[in-house]
């Protein structure tokens, strides 16, 4: 009798052991591959859809191809100097410019910016703080703004869109290695173009403009990236 309980002790400890030995191999990278190796096939998830690698890229073009296009940014910096279409509005506050010049500064700005059909930029949403021109506008609460403005120049970073479709570029786009170096470069005239789940930051100058940020997909007339 004494010989049976023995010989159950020894394998309590031998089970013991082999679960203390999983339990460490849960816990490290090489313990994690090597008991992948033993999962029965009914037990295999299949893993979820990726988004693609992320990639940099640049994209300048005739300021054109953006019209009706809206984006959205989240605290964002927006930046814009140009002509300010009739009425600013600040929370409850209405700026009546008239078709005057201005400069804005929207910090910590989360809402929507579209290229109108007619070459303005209309803003809607919330900012931290609002500069225009020499005024300052500062709450403990988010501002509420809306404007349009007929840009000269103008930036807006940490914008996001799932899909860019332009029907004509002028241009050029360039794809970066992980490393900051060109990669590609295509060249772009009256080219079809799509960018899809792009982030980064969209600038205005010298009526060019500038699409700057991380993409994990740009299809052209006759490429694809």
């Amino acid at each position: 009798m004494g010989e049976k309980h023995h010989h159950h002790w020894k394998i309590w400890l031998t089970l013991i052991l082999i679960l203390g030995i999983v339990g460490l191999l849960m816990y490290t990278d090489a313990g994690k591959k090597t008991l992948s190796l033993f999962k029965l096939p009914q037990f295999i998830k299949t893993a979820p859809k990726t988004t693609g690698t992320q990639f940099s890229i640049d994209l300048s073009s005739n300021k054109e191809a953006f019209y009706s296009q809206i984006y959205t940014v989240a605290n964002s910096t927006f930046t814009a100097d140009g002509i300010c279409m009739q009425f600013i509005q600040i929370n409850d506050l209405v700026l009546q410019k008239g078709e005057t010049r201005c400069s804005i500064t929207l910090n910590g700005f989360s809402g929507t910016v579209e290229y109108t059909n007619a070459g303005s930029i209309a803003v809607s949403g919330e900012s931290g703080i609002v500069v225009l021109d020499d005024f300052a506008y500062s709450s403990s609460k988010p501002i509420k703004i809306d404007l349009e403005v007929i840009p000269f120049t103008s930036m807006a970073d940490s914008l996001y869109k799932q899909k860019f479709s332009f029907a004509s570029v002028y241009g050029n786009i360039t794809r970066f290695k992980e490393d900051g170096s060109v990669k590609s470069v295509v060249y772009l005239n009256n080219n079809s173009l799509e960018i899809s789940n792009f982030a980064g930051s969209l600038k205005l100058e010298n009526e060019t403009a500038i699409l700057s940020g991380m993409t994990n997909s740009v299809k052209g007339t006759d490429f694809s990236w």
